[in-house]
């Protein structure tokens, strides 16, 4: 005779293989959900570690505006307008908060000033969290650009603890080549929370001693060189790996990949564009040092790669290690999984994000809520994020998918699902502060695994 307990294991095990059967048939149908608008030129969206209620959203013209719970913000967080150049394609490029920013309150943006130059620069968060404190602006590297094209932009935190800095070859493609007194068409890494150059006023960092030129030839602060236009920068938080789009120029759009401990790798530019050889430069293309993109399109599907991040998030598990990206001037939104190196499941997404029938025009930045969802942003000031069309279940109200709620995550993977049953049933009994008992009573049971199944969408 079959004991309760495993007649209810195998009651919920056959429930549970049919719910993956159901959801195995049918992929996950998405929609771009109108989330703000009114913004100008908003060229990326950022999230504070830990911060689930807001986004914040970098305006070029020298703004970040905040959406707290769904809700724009009248004031804003940063405002830059007073001492910034936005000729070209400079401006208010990057922001990004420091890993420890729920401790030391610590922000980071990346412009040009007045005279063109760029600048990595430091606020401290004020009293009033939806504020930084103006006269703690401390400026930590500075140097020139000539024109105004190929700023680059992008400032993200890598797993490492430092800053990654993407910058274009500033409109003269040989600085991408360049390694001494140049840090023009490059990734650059430094460590914000050390100071190695105390008499220098545009040097307030540290080298990280494994940078792939420190101590010898070349720029310290180079990490990666061959880059034109580097306009999205993104780390995967699973993976550690580093997502870098470049603009290209004659023929080609690329987006690269490095993944850690590739410091040092060379994109090719000018010699080449995405896989190609670029034509007037003279060099050999077939040199075995230089990295080829990871993927890549040309100009019959448009200009302007606007990339892109790979989902993390929990709302649409069926998209998880999915890598998403656009080009500004066709609107086609590409999708594709990395998966041993190669591109699979490449796909148009263009008529799923689709606004009343109407595709989105000139995408200009991706962007990231601190639970990994992803955001859109267009030319014309709207902010979109990406959303499953069927709304997730919500059973408590709290406005988060009760699939990603952490509450009932018994093995923290950020998302409730059929592990968290079986971790339940293999942990019953007394369990005094052990993940499956979610309530805290001491002991697992029913309560828990009750819990599971009303959040399991």
């Amino acid at each position: 005779m079959m004991k309760p307990c495993a007649r209810l294991t195998a009651v919920i095990l056959g429930i549970m293989a049919a719910l993956l059967i159901s959801k195995s048939v049918s992929a996950q149908e998405i929609r771009a959900r109108l989330v703000a608008e009114g913004m100008s030129t908003p060229i990326g969206i950022v999230s504070a570690p830990g911060d689930d209620a807001r986004v914040f959203v970098i305006n070029r013209p020298g703004v970040v505006r905040i959406i707290k719970n769904g809700n724009l913000l009248e004031e804003p967080f940063i405002n830059l307008t007073s001492n910034i150049n936005t000729l070209g394609e400079r401006g208010l490029l990057g922001m990004a908060f420091h890993p420890n920013f729920q401790i030391n309150g610590y922000v980071f943006v990346r412009f040009n000033r007045a005279s063109g130059a760029t600048v990595i620069r430091r606020y401290k968060v004020s009293a009033d969290p939806d504020r930084v404190d103006r006269a703690s602006a401390h400026d930590l590297l500075s140097f020139p650009n000539s024109n105004n094209g190929h700023n680059g932009g992008p400032i993200v935190f890598g797993p490492d603890g430092f800053l990654y800095i993407a910058t274009g070859d500033d409109d003269e493609m040989q600085n991408a080549q360049d390694l001494s007194s140049n840090l023009h068409g490059k990734i650059l890494r430094i460590d914000v929370d050390r100071d190695e150059f105390p008499d220098q006023s545009t040097r307030n960092y540290g080298i990280p001693a494994d940078n792939p030129y420190a101590s010898r030839f070349g720029d310290d602060e180079i990490y990666a060189h061959g880059l034109r236009a580097p306009f999205r920068l993104d780390f995967d938080e699973l993976t550690g790996e580093l997502w870098i789009s470049d603009v290209g120029q004659a023929n080609w759009e690329e987006v690269n990949r490095l993944r850690p401990g590739e410091g040092g790798a060379n994109f090719g530019w000018p010699c080449m564009e995405a896989s190609a050889c670029h034509p007037g430069t003279g060099c050999k293309c077939t040199s075995s040092t230089l990295t080829e993109p990871f993927f890549e399109y040309g100009h019959a599907d448009g200009c302007a790669v606007i990339g892109g991040h790979v989902y993390r998030g929990c709302a649409i598990p069926e998209l998880m290690n999915t890598f998403f990206a656009a080009d500004f001037c066709s609107g086609k939104i590409f999708t594709f999984k990395p998966v041993n190196g190669e591109v699979t499941d490449l796909q148009m997404r263009q008529d799923d994000l689709a606004q009343d029938g109407q595709e989105l025009t000139n995408i200009i930045g991706f962007g990231e809520d601190a639970r990994g969802e992803i955001y859109i942003t267009t030319l014309g000031g709207a902010v979109y994020r990406i959303e499953p069309t069927i709304p997730p279940l919500d059973f408590d109200g709290d406005g988060i998918a009760d699939t990603c709620n952490e509450l009932n995550d018994v093995n923290a993977d950020r998302t409730v699902n059929h592990v968290d049953l079986l971790l339940i049933l293999q942990s019953m009994g007394s369990c005094e502060g052990c993940p499956a008992d979610l309530n805290g009573d001491g002991v697992v049971n029913g309560i828990d695994l009750q819990r599971v199944i009303n959040n399991w969408g």
